[in-house]
């Protein structure tokens, strides 16, 4: 049965964008180990109640599908999400800033992405392995046998400005150790803290309510501290079981070509420098030649200011950036 919730701004567990993007609320925090022996926590029990009992893994164990969308906002460039679950591993996240967007699925086997300017690939690597990782916790693999592979131990107590927290180690396949805090008396998820390539990621989880027996933090902000990225995410409607083809989860075949070559020819052949550790080109745009930095993995085009007022360029909007050289 379909059921669907139009709830206070909010967000659903386990969500975060690879696009990456996704970090936590800007917080320096001093964290400092205090020694608890493991053997005297049930980490299985821990996690359960974390979700709301086994009411909550009865619940997640028999939902087919879930429909989420709400509102982001991205260093406060405001926009629109939209993610989709179906069991036992496929995913798709779709985010809207109105002039650009991007999309990221996975069908149970590939990971793809389409980016900024409309094309789409196939993502490999660390973003792959981010996907992956988001799907492990969405889908909670660590409690619910046959979906994503991974572990997890308890690593005792953790203090932060004075508040005690359980601490869980998860280790999703082939991705980094993400490490969670737990409630000291009431089990509650309210931190994850991870790493995007070599960038940590803190997600801090709000203001949870049961909906259907499953524990749920109705807002969620997360920052990537070195890269400046602060994102908040709210949700606005949450659906169970909603009927989902799986060809929505299937990498598209794109056909925005941000290139084209004349009618009698299928390559060319360009003259490279190569300064300061960069491949450089000549292109032209807008009937303007300019130097560019070629960069096969870029998922856009970059230009700084000064050249966009020269080649009258239209600004749609912002995203923050970092490595770039």
């Amino acid at each position: 049965m379909s059921k669907r919730y139009s709830t206070k701004p909010g967000f659903h567990p386990g969500f975060f964008m690879a696009v990456g993007v996704i970090g936590t609320l800007a917080i320096i925090l001093a964290f400092y180990a205090v020694p608890t022996a493991a053997d005297r926590v049930n980490v299985d029990s821990l996690l359960i109640q974390s979700l709301g009992g086994e009411a909550a893994v009865t619940r997640i164990t028999r939902t087919k599908t879930i429909t989420s969308e709400g509102l982001i906002s991205l260093n406060d460039q405001p926009g629109h999400f939209r993610q989709l679950y179906k069991a036992p591993n496929m995913m798709r996240l779709e985010v809207d800033f109105g002039a650009f967007g991007i999309v990221q699925g996975f069908d149970g086997a590939t990971a793809w992405q389409t980016d900024l300017t409309g094309m789409t690939n196939e993502l490999h690597g660390f973003e792959r392995d981010e996907v992956i990782k988001n799907l492990y916790f969405e889908s909670v693999s660590y409690l619910i046998s046959g979906r994503i592979a991974g572990g997890y131990e308890y690593s005792g107590t953790v203090s932060v400005e004075g508040t005690p927290y359980h601490t869980v180690e998860f280790y999703p396949v082939l991705s980094d150790t993400v490490t969670v805090y737990y409630g000291l008396s009431d089990s509650i998820k309210y931190r994850m803290v991870d790493y995007l390539d070599n960038l940590e990621v803190i997600t801090t989880l709000y203001d949870h309510e049961l909906v259907e027996n499953v524990l749920i933090p109705f807002r969620t902000t997360a920052q990537i501290k070195d890269a400046g990225m602060l994102t908040e995410l709210v949700v606005e409607s949450y659906t169970y079981d909603l009927p989902i083809e799986d060809s929505i989860f299937t990498m598209p075949l794109s056909t925005n070509k941000d290139y084209y070559f004349p009618e009698t020819i299928d390559s060319v052949l360009l003259p490279v420098d190569y300064i300061g550790g960069h491949l450089r080109i000549k292109a032209r745009l807008n009937g303007k030649e300019m130097w560019f930095i070629l960069d096969s993995g870029a998922s856009a085009t970059l230009l700084n200011r000064t050249s966009m007022v020269e080649l009258n360029l239209k600004k749609v909007g912002a995203l923050p950036a970092s490595g770039v050289g």
